[in-house]
Parts: C-alpha cells; sequence; structure tokens
C-alpha cells in the first residue's frame, strides 16, 4: 500500500468545485499513536473522508481514483478498528468475556464516529464545499496507517 497517487487533494478540490473549509483542530500526527482513543477516531473519520472522495472520483469517471481512495478508506477503518482493539485489551481484565464486550463497544464507537463523519462530509460535498484541512490530515495520517495495518499482518491480524 502507498500513499494516494492518483488523484490529489488540488484535484478533488476542483472536482468538487467550490470552497475549501477547516474544520476542528486535530491531534498532532507525531503524537497520535500514543493515544489510541484519538487514533481510534481520526482514522475513523479517515475513512469516511475517502468514502467521500471515491464519491467524487466516481462521479467525475475517474474509476481509478475511486478506487484508490476506496482503497484508502478501507484501510483506514481497519486501522481505527486496531486501536478499538488496543482501548478494548486495556480493560485491566483477564477476563475474556469482559475484553470482547469491551471490544464490540469499540467497535461500535469507532463505526460511530464513521457514520458521523460520512453524514457530515456527505453534506458538505452536497453545498460544493470541502473540509481541506481534514482531507490534508488524513493524507498526514496515512504512513501510520500503512504501518499500523503491515503490523497487523505481521502479527496475524489480518
Amino acid at each position: 500500500m502507498t500513499p494516494l497517487r492518483t488523484i490529489g487533494l488540488q484535484a478533488l478540490s476542483i472536482l468538487v468545485c467550490g470552497t475549501a473549509f477547516a474544520q476542528s483542530p486535530r491531534p498532532a500526527v507525531e503524537t497520535i499513536q500514543g493515544d489510541p482513543f484519538a487514533a481510534m477516531e481520526q482514522f475513523a473519520r479517515c475513512g469516511a473522508r475517502f468514502e467521500i472522495a471515491a464519491e467524487i472520483a466516481r462521479n467525475a469517471s475517474m474509476p481509478a481514483g475511486a478506487e484508490e481512495y476506496m482503497g484508502a478508506s478501507r484501510g483506514a477503518r481497519v486501522a481505527a478498528n486496531f486501536f478499538a482493539i488496543i482501548l478494548a485489551t486495556r480493560t485491566g481484565s483477564e477476563d475474556a468475556d469482559v475484553v470482547a464486550g469491551a471490544t464490540d463497544r469499540r467497535m461500535e464507537q469507532a463505526e460511530n464516529f464513521y457514520q458521523l463523519e460520512l453524514n457530515s462530509q456527505r453534506a458538505t460535498s452536497e453545498r460544493g464545499e470541502m473540509d481541506k484541512a481534514g482531507f490534508m490530515y488524513c493524507f498526514e495520517l496515512q504512513p501510520l496507517q500503512i504501518r499500523t495495518i503491515e503490523i497487523m499482518r505481521r502479527e496475524g491480524l489480518l
């Protein structure tokens, strides 16, 4: 997996044909790995942003770009789930049922972050706007996303 190349942020911004804006502040990329909750949230949100980018590319008859963004979306969601599992295992319990329940709750939480951002970004793109800062942040997170997935493969989690 490599960082996205097919359709860059500037091209996406042109395809949306609107204005770019910034949303809420995000945790620093350098520190997010040490904060599993922030990582889970931001990767889930990036999954939604990349899915919206795929929709934009698909609507602009750019199937290669759409496919690449959907791959990035799936990768971001996998990374979000990885950090959800890390959070769940930090319950301090040795009981498998307690950890399983915590894992379910954290996975549901990651899915909620994803759905919230998907709805927000879809509404934003329908207005002809784009969360440029959010997309830039996701591009900055991609190296960590790639490393996370590589770790999961090595550990047999994928």
